[in-house]
C-alpha cells in the first residue's frame, strides 16, 4: 500500500504529494498527522506549500476556505447584515466580518445558541 501524503522538498519549499483516490477527511487526518510527526523540524520554517496528486470538489475547497477563515465547528457568528437582494450577506466571526454569497452561507451548519 502506497503512503496517502508524501512530503518533498522543492527549490520553493515542499510539495505534498496526495493519494488522489483517498477520501477527504482520511486525507486531511493524513496531511496533519505527517506535519504533527515533524513539527520538530517545521517550527521555525519559513516556506510555501504545493499540494500535487488531488484535486478538490468544489465543496472541499469551500469547506477548506472557510475553515482558513476561521469559521471551525463551535464558533460562535451572528448575522450582521444582508444585501436588499439577499445576496451577499456579512456575518461576524472572531473578531471580524465576513461576507459570503449566500450559496455558500447555506451550506453552513448552525445551532441556536443554548441548543444541543
Amino acid at each position: 500500500m502506497r503512503e496517502p501524503v508524501l512530503i518533498k522538498s522543492s527549490r520553493y519549499g515542499i510539495v505534498l504529494y496526495l493519494d488522489s483516490d483517498m477520501p477527504y477527511l482520511n486525507l486531511l487526518s493524513a496531511v496533519k498527522g505527517k506535519f504533527e510527526a515533524s513539527a520538530h523540524f517545521f517550527a521555525h520554517a519559513d516556506m510555501t506549500v504545493e499540494f500535487v496528486g488531488r484535486t478538490f470538489t468544489k465543496e472541499e475547497a469551500l469547506r477548506c476556505r472557510l475553515l482558513d477563515m476561521g469559521l471551525i465547528p463551535g464558533t460562535a457568528v451572528s448575522v450582521r447584515k444582508i444585501a436588499p437582494l439577499g445576496d451577499p450577506m456579512e456575518i461576524r466571526l472572531r473578531g471580524y466580518e465576513l461576507t459570503l454569497r449566500r450559496e455558500d452561507a447555506k451550506k453552513i451548519g448552525v445551532k441556536a445558541e443554548g441548543e444541543t
